[in-house]
This record gives structure tokens, sequence and C-alpha cells, in this order.
């Protein structure tokens, strides 16, 4: 059965493209599986994979710590997106510094790394209200991590930019 992995594997995608902030996934390297392994294109690829916070790291440092990674035989990097370190407040998108996340995508595409991205909204990973904003707080009709409308829509804002 095949799924399509939204962005969740990025397989040697190309150059962000100008006035995205993330690329999208080249032609032909739709995320599948089957009983025997993950499929990316028509590649069967068995998926090690390492964690790789790249918002807990230098920038400058972000190609060292890639290339340990392949050099220690992973040829996947597993990282959550913090929802609260790209939007700090309503309206205000960051993807520059620690947070430019195109820049830490393109070395792992040189580098020859697939990528599994958690969006969330809620990614955990030992950050602050697991990623999420605080100024969602500010609303007291918006209930977060529910079904709530005013919840959906801010998730949607949010992954519309960042998608």
């Amino acid at each position: 059965m095949a799924i399509r992995l939204c962005l969740a594997i990025l397989a040697l995608a190309g150059p962000t493209l100008a006035g995205s902030n993330l690329r999208p996934s080249p032609a032909g390297s739709d995320a599948s599986y089957d009983s025997k392994s993950f499929l990316v294109g028509n590649r069967r690829v068995a998926l090690l994979s390492g964690s790789v916070h790249y918002f807990r790291i230098q920038p400058d440092d972000w190609r060292d710590r890639l290339v340990q990674t392949r050099l220690a035989g992973f040829n996947t990097v597993e990282t959550p997106v913090p929802w609260n370190l790209h939007q700090p407040t309503r309206g205000e998108f960051l993807f520059d510094g620690a947070a430019d996340l195109p820049r830490f995508l393109d070395l792992c595409h040189e580098l020859k790394l697939l990528v599994i991205l958690r969006v969330g909204p809620y990614v955990n990973a030992a950050v602050t209200s697991g990623g999420l904003p605080l100024w969602l707080g500010e609303d007291p009709r918006l209930l977060v991590r529910s079904a709530n409308p005013k919840f959906i829509e801010a998730v949607h804002q949010y992954w519309a930019k960042l998608l």
C-alpha cells in the first residue's frame, strides 16, 4: 500500500525554491512502503536515522554535525520543527539564524541525507510547550491541541507559511 508522506521525507530534493520556505518533493520521489522496506521513488531504502535538532546547534556547525551523522552510517536525519521558534509572535515568521530551516535542508541534500521532518504543531522535543507558541494562550477561546476552530486555523496558517 502506497502512502504519500507529504514532506515527511525529502529525498535528495533540489535547492529551496525562491519565495518558499521549504522545497517540494521532487518528481518521482513519492514515498511509499511495502512489506520489505520504504520506497523513495522506485528505490528501496532502509531508513537509518539519527536525530539532529538544527535549532540546538550553531548554524556554522550544521555541516560538521551532518557529516558526522553520515560517517556514523546514517542515511536519514530526523528533526522536529518547533512552531514557537518559527512564529514567536502572531504573524511574525522567522527563517534565519538558528531557525534557517531551508539552509539546514539544503545541507542535508548536499550530503545526500534523507530528512524526516516533524512539523507538529506539537513536537515535544523537550522544548517549551512542546513547541507551541505562547501567543496561542492569549485568546481564551482558542483551545490548544484540540479540534477547536481557532486552533486549527492558527495551525493551517503556520503550515501554509512553513510548507
